[in-house]
């Protein structure tokens, strides 16, 4: 990745893109009206390259002081931001910093940012299943690191089970209280291998949108009238008043 990063930054000046990044993690949907047309931020890369009209639009000032590894202005006036010196993180490296909420707020302090995610990659996640196993063997240690690997869980079992896109955005929710209706049985209490990594995810499409803390199991009992897309709702009116 280091290598990639470098080759980058060797032929970007010949192309000269409104945003560059090395390291995403999942695909947006109209990318191109995203970046190139509405000059959004939806999500931090590991590196990214915001080109000078996003440099106009959010500021020389407050690109240059995101937290982490480096930013750095390059020549044509593009600023490079890396967030971590290294492309995959142990638990350690994403405790010690900058964490996915510390990013994500600096960012969301901006006006212009609606919302935005940004999640390191995962040494552990590239290991054998039997050490990546080893690594669960708490479940009451809820650190950074294991919600954003239980959502993670959830996005990869969503997507690979029911062929479902979970972008951590407010619609999502929709999307997984269908496929809770859908695949399972209502007013049985689910597994805590099933309801961990969809409260996680749950809870990151709080921190995320609305820049709150961390509902799984009275889903699953109650039905739809504990529909989880109705209770971020009431997050939001929550937020707002």
């Amino acid at each position: 990745m280091q290598d990639l990063l470098a080759k980058t930054l060797e032929i970007y000046s010949r192309f000269l893109p409104s945003f560059t990044e090395v390291g995403a993690k999942y695909d947006l949907r109209n990318a191109h009206n995203v970046f190139a047309i509405e000059r959004r931020i939806p999500r931090i890369s590991w590196a990214n390259i915001f080109g000078p009209s996003y440099v106009e639009k959010y500021g020389r000032e407050f690109l240059l002081a995101a937290p982490g590894f480096r930013t750095k202005e390059l020549k044509d006036g593009s600023i490079l931001y890396q967030v971590t010196r290294h492309f995959l993180l142990t638990a350690e490296d994403v405790d010690r910093g900058p964490p996915p909420e510390v990013v994500e707020g600096y960012f969301r302090r901006h006006p212009e940012v609606r919302r935005i995610v940004y999640r390191p990659v995962l040494l552990r996640d590239f290991l054998p299943r039997q050490r990546r196993s080893a690594g669960r063997a708490n479940p009451s240690r809820r650190t950074t690191t294991d919600l954003i690997r239980w959502a993670e869980d959830a996005v990869s079992v969503f997507g690979d089970r029911f062929g479902i896109v979970l972008d951590y955005s407010p619609e999502s929710l929709r999307k997984m209280d269908d496929a809770v209706s859908t695949y399972f049985e209502e007013g049985e209490e689910p597994l805590p291998t099933t309801a961990l990594p969809i409260g996680a995810y749950v809870g990151e499409v709080v921190r995320v949108n609305l820049g709150g803390d961390r509902r799984i199991v009275k889903r699953f009992v109650e039905g739809t009238s504990a529909s989880l897309e109705v209770w971020y709702e009431a997050a939001v009116r929550s937020s707002r008043n």
